[in-house]
């Protein structure tokens, strides 16, 4: 794990010490295990090159998913994406799963699966009253395939998984959502994504990044009003808004720090862009964070 107190604390699976606890590319354990571990709070971290899913089978999760707080209640299925700040506060009833999976395994289960790509990048929580039973019949499926040596374990679990991330697939899309991800202007919107995720702190104009999804920036812009409702350069700042916010709330860096970490060349841009974006000098929003998590610790 790397652990910086300027840093947030970023893990395989939470507070292991070894790289990867298992040869497989798939982690399975139960949700009360590791909650009761850690006397069912769970620090704030996050997972370099992992998707996590959560089945709450029973019980109650208070969760911060990026700095928004979250109540789930069972039954449900979280899904926590790579990078994701998470942190949980969980009732002693808790029951569930939780399966950790590699980034070799989510970038085939992306190649093959293509429309599950967003399910794969995005932290969502999904209700499953109707079909509880369907989802614990898959993870008791998987816990039990994953318990065994037996032959052909591997692509047995690899197939259970599949049809997991369908049916978690089907909840988040629609057929119309479904078509539009196969489309041009989705795998441009898809490219762009992954072009800011690299490039963000760099605060390169949107015209290199159209030239490298070898269109014009004016149709970069369009695609992104028309799929997101935003612009291109609404989504560049809004992911340095966000990486700003995580800084914030879970590090000891300070505004400085975390301006020039972010390409600012002052302090000074960085804090009128803060403000501009969320309302509040980034000093006041630390403040008022630290005081609500405070509250919620006491």
């Amino acid at each position: 794990m790397m652990h910086e107190s300027s840093q947030i604390p970023v893990f395989k699976i939470y507070e292991e010490t070894l790289e990867w606890s298992t040869p497989d590319l798939l982690h399975w354990e139960p949700l009360e295990d590791r909650c009761q571990l850690h006397h069912f709070k769970i620090r704030p971290h996050r997972h370099n090159d992992l998707v996590q899913i959560f089945y709450l089978q029973k019980g109650e999760i208070d969760a911060h998913l990026d700095g928004k707080r979250h109540a789930l209640k069972a039954p449900c299925l979280l899904v926590v994406a790579a990078m994701c700040v998470h942190d949980f506060r969980v009732t002693s009833d808790v029951n569930g799963h939780v399966l950790s999976l590699t980034s070799p395994l989510t970038e085939k289960l992306g190649r093959e699966l293509e429309f599950l790509n967003q399910q794969l990048k995005n932290t969502a929580i999904y209700p499953v009253a109707e079909d509880h039973h369907k989802v614990e019949m898959l993870f008791e499926a998987i816990m039990e395939e994953y318990q065994t040596l037996q032959m052909g374990r591997e692509q047995s679990l690899e197939s259970l998984l599949k049809t997991l991330m369908i049916w978690i697939g089907r909840l988040g899309v629609t057929r119309a959502e479904l078509e539009s991800h196969l489309d041009r202007s989705n795998r441009h919107l898809t490219a762009f994504s992954q072009l800011v995720e690299m490039h963000y702190k760099t605060h390169q104009p949107i015209d290199n990044y159209a030239r490298e999804l070898n269109i014009t920036a004016k149709h970069l812009n369009a695609i992104c009003q028309q799929l997101t409702q935003k612009s291109s350069l609404h989504i560049i700042h809004q992911r340095l808004l966000l990486e700003a916010k995580r800084n914030l709330i879970y590090t000891a860096m300070t505004i400085s720090e975390i301006s020039y970490g972010l390409g600012f060349s002052e302090p000074a841009y960085f804090t009128r862009f803060f403000k501009r974006l969320a309302g509040i000098p980034p000093k006041e929003f630390r403040l008022r964070q630290r005081a609500l998590l405070s509250k919620e610790n006491g």
